[in-house]
């Protein structure tokens, strides 16, 4: 190979995550996530420093063509480059700290025609937070030109990025369906309960915009995790070494006006109607309770190779001792890398494994002959 004399590095971008059971580099400026054997992880994380010579020489050449393999499949796919040890100095990690200039970064407003709370007076408030990304959930049957109505109170936010939610109504047509899209501040679009011989068409007459339809209702909105709804970029990566992905700087209201953390959370700061400002609030101890809780300090996650780069809204539940657990599962099982409904997929207790307010356990027997038995 003619770069035996060089050391590999790794794009500052390209980080290597270690699972229970799964390697996997992520790929942070191209978004992208590969699976690498546990041998290559191994290699990158041990002889960070060597040259292939110096690699090749600690195993004394009997793996040569595997090593060169790896190092050749790395170079290919251009996930690090070839250089001398001194070149290799010049070149930084990537710095993972995180910050947000924003007291709030994202809210979710849900409405209905009993809300008491004025959006603009919201809004306004948010705007205060400097919250530039929010949710609103009409809930109810509306017109298109209640919406619109409603929506027009978001002009005098313009910095705002908004996702508006609502029911399908046989009285609202694909022109007011794009009016409403139309608003600058406007990002996606998601419109419940459309019956499904009509989703085809809406799709067609919307594919070039992020119109989306779900003949489900809001609250049967699919929250399960994928391997296509990951989130790879720097921002989040940063945001999860430190911090709750999905709680973190979060604002939640209730139809009703009640303030929250989010909305599978139990706990209820006021009503906004009665506020003046929300700062306060926002930075209550018990408000912020869930948003320094990263996947490294929960049961399960912290055994995950995609920790760093999901958005589980599942609510974290505490031990005595401080360790978090969920009471229900992920639909992804780090403990034999299978997602449930792959072939092969076992929960986490067909696997050996028992998380809950006791504390977690792994049968590492039973794993290891249930790892055996799917991957040999």
């Amino acid at each position: 190979m003619p770069y035996n004399k060089h050391i590999f590095r790794l794009f500052a971008g390209c980080i290597l995550q270690k699972g229970y059971n799964s390697y996997v580099i992520c790929d942070l400026q191209r978004k992208r996530i590969r699976r690498i054997p546990k041998t290559l992880y191994f290699l990158l994380e041990t002889f960070k420093n060597h040259s292939l010579k110096q690699i090749k020489d600690s195993f004394r050449h009997q793996h040569d063509t595997t090593i060169d393999e790896y190092f050749n499949f790395l170079h290919e796919n251009e996930f690090g480059f070839f250089c001398s040890r001194q070149q290799s100095r010049l070149f930084s990690d990537i710095d993972l700290s995180f910050d947000h200039p924003s007291i709030i970064s994202n809210a979710v407003i849900d409405i209905n025609k009993q809300s008491p709370f004025s959006l603009a007076h919201v809004l306004a408030l948010l705007d205060d937070l400097h919250c530039r990304h929010i949710q609103l959930r009409f809930t109810g049957d509306y017109t298109a030109k209640e919406l619109i109505g409603l929506l027009k109170s978001a002009e005098s936010y313009p910095h705002n990025s908004i996702d508006v939610i609502f029911n399908y109504s046989a009285s609202i047509s694909i022109k007011e369906i794009l009016a409403i899209y139309s608003f600058p501040f406007v990002s996606e679009l998601r419109i419940f309960n459309v019956p499904e011989k009509k989703i085809k068409g809406l799709q067609e007459l919307s594919e070039n915009d992020p119109i989306y339809f779900h003949s489900g209702g809001i609250a049967e909105s699919p929250s399960a995790l994928s391997i296509e709804n990951m989130q790879l970029n720097i921002r989040l990566f940063s945001e999860s070494q430190k911090h709750h992905t999905y709680f973190n700087r979060k604002l939640y209201i209730t139809a009703g006006g009640e303030i929250k953390n989010a909305p599978q959370c139990p706990e209820i700061f006021g009503n906004v109607q009665d506020q003046k400002s929300l700062r306060q609030i926002a930075a209550d101890a018990e408000f912020q309770k869930y948003w320094r809780i990263s996947k490294e300090m929960t049961d399960v996650c912290g055994d995950c190779e995609f920790r760093n780069m999901c958005i589980d809204s599942r609510l974290p539940k505490q031990r005595s001792k401080g360790k978090w657990y969920h009471e229900t599962e992920c639909s992804y099982n780090p403990y034999i890398s299978k997602w449930k409904g792959e072939e092969g997929y076992r929960t986490l207790e067909e696997s050996g494994v028992t998380s809950s307010i006791k504390g977690i356990k792994i049968n590492r027997r039973k794993l290891n002959a249930l790892n055996k038995e799917l991957w040999d």
